[in-house]
């Protein structure tokens, strides 16, 4: 008896970050366009803040721009 299968496709759902006040860790990396899972935990570990209800882990998008602007190299 042959099953039927079926295929799930993933719709991209399209979320202006710039417009959310806390970010998970996915939208993080999307939001400063840099990074992945290792990079944060190494920078959360180095000083980004960051909050933790329960498991999950979240940024505050304002606590993300502070941060890269207190990263800024001057030039000559």
């Amino acid at each position: 008896m042959n099953t039927p299968t079926t295929t799930t496709r993933r719709i991209p759902v399209i979320v202006d970050l710039s417009s959310k006040k806390w970010l998970n860790e996915k939208e993080a990396i999307v939001y400063l366009g840099m990074g992945n899972a290792n990079t944060f935990q190494h920078w959360r570990n180095t000083g980004l803040q960051y909050y933790q209800p329960g498991r999950k882990i979240l940024y505050k998008r304002a606590d993300l721009d502070k941060w890269i602007e207190q990263h800024q190299v001057k030039g000559f």
